[in-house]
């Protein structure tokens, strides 16, 4: 029942909410509020909480993408069950402590993010004043080999802010899943997917090897000044496509018009299924459609068309989620150290990489797989287990962990991270000795002991 939203600021832009507030609740208030102001949502789902992504650290699509970075002041129950306030929470009028973060004093916020320290009951969570200009973009590379040169020119515009917002590049299976269920009739039950049939299904779908989904905001002259940055940043390599409400609203109708006298909208239409959910992320308004994604590798004509729970369907997988330094050297030594692995296994490299702050980004590597299969459910478990092997022995660790994740942390090469970790466990001790809260969640040693069948 914690689901509120305990108060809204309007002039100063934040929310004060629950754990249990939902991406979907928050748009609607806002939007009931009038929409000045914007949130940042991921993909995640309607149902998905908000807080919950933020003490995860996660990130969303707009220039406030970075979420631990724009939520303020924590309430947190203590495993002795006393409550606390960080920040100015226990200092300051509430307005105040909703507006800003560190507080006085050492600021402790982040230890209650990505662990099992203390439960989170309330945050302020700052929100994005609606731009006067927004235009999304779209940017197709064709050849896998393009990759490092796309990193390239994309970084400065981060650094220098010409791209002030998270940027996505998902590749073409990653893409395609988001259009319909693993081709099992075409690969005869086979898998991993055949490279002869991802590059034709690749070009039905108007496709490249790389498609990188981003947004501009700002004023219209800066909005304006920004595309042409782009596009010379891009010259020689590729143009990117922008994209309004306007002209959204124009493709997707030419594209209607075109299936209903039996065609099949063409690569505009392609396009424009995976951009329109983007677009509205890319301006805070979430989604259940990249849900759609996770029916893969699941089999069945009764297969529901966008499950709202995934596991209704049968619907597995995994998510290892390695960062690199923000160079096109380094970006392609992951995906060949990653790649290999996944097709080993039997599974598609599906991937989208994020372009975080300027000089990192991270490699969003998701395993599909059907829960109804026992064999794809072990093989599944077994390739997650060899990522995180890996990552971790490359010096590439995930940005955060999953619940069957948490026991490879402090397996790098070398014993790296065994003073960090030791510290946690330390913290943990002082703070909850009975280990009563989420005993394992990013506690490698106690996440051992208790490590999860598949």
């Amino acid at each position: 029942k914690m689901d509120h939203v305990v108060a809204f600021d309007d002039a100063l832009g934040y929310v004060t909410i629950e754990p249990g507030v939902t991406q979907g609740q928050l748009f609607d208030f806002l939007v009931a509020e009038g929409g000045r102001w914007w949130m940042d949502a991921t993909g995640s789902g309607l149902e998905a909480s908000v807080l919950g992504n933020s003490v995860e650290r996660g990130f969303g699509h707009t220039p406030y993408g970075d979420h631990y970075a724009n939520t303020a002041s924590f309430e947190l129950v203590l495993a002795d069950g006393s409550v606390v306030n960080t920040g100015l929470g226990d200092l300051a009028t509430p307005r105040l402590a909703g507006s800003f973060k560190w507080g006085l004093g050492p600021a402790i916020d982040g230890l209650f993010t990505q662990s099992n320290l203390a439960i989170v009951t309330r945050a302020t969570l700052w929100l994005m004043p609606r731009p006067e200009r927004f235009v999304g973009f779209v940017i197709q590379i064709k050849e896998e080999r393009q990759f490092s040169d796309l990193i390239e020119r994309l970084r400065p515009l981060r650094q220098t802010g010409v791209i002030q917002s998270n940027l996505h590049i998902a590749n073409d299976v990653r893409a395609l899943s988001s259009k319909g269920p693993y081709p099992w009739e075409l690969m005869g039950n086979a898998v991993p997917l055949s490279e002869g049939l991802r590059q034709r299904l690749r070009t039905d779908a108007g496709l490249g090897a790389w498609a990188t989904l981003g947004g501009l905001y700002g004023t219209r002259e800066q909005v304006r000044a920004n595309q042409k940055a782009l596009k010379r940043a891009l010259k020689g390599l590729t143009k990117p496509i922008f994209l309004t409400e306007r002209k959204l609203a124009a493709g997707e109708a030419f594209t209607r018009w075109r299936r209903r006298r039996g065609g099949d909208g063409g690569s505009l239409g392609a396009i424009l299924d995976v951009a329109r959910p983007t677009f509205n992320l890319q301006r805070g308004e979430p989604s259940d459609e990249f849900l759609k994604s996770s029916r893969w590798r699941t089999r069945g004509p009764d297969l529901p068309p966008a499950p709202s729970d995934p596991l209704d369907a049968n619907c597995g997988f995994y998510w290892v989620s390695p960062l690199a330094p923000m160079t096109g050297s380094d970006g392609q030594r992951l995906l060949d150290l990653i790649q290999p692995i996944l097709a080993t296994h039997g599974f598609e490299p599906m991937i989208t990489v994020t372009l975080l702050n300027g000089r990192a980004m991270v490699f969003v590597t998701t395993i599909y797989y059907d829960r109804a299969s026992h064999d794809e459910s072990q093989r599944a478990r077994a390739c997650h287990d060899a990522l995180m092997t890996a990552i971790l022995n490359a010096g590439n660790p995930p940005y955060r962990a999953g619940i069957e994740g948490m026991r490879f942390l402090d397996q790098g090469a070398d014993g790296r991270g065994a003073a960090y970790w030791g510290l946690v466990a330390r913290l943990k001790q002082a703070l909850d000795p009975q280990n009563i809260l989420a005993p394992g969640r990013y506690d490698p040693g106690s996440a051992r002991k208790g490590a999860p069948e598949a």
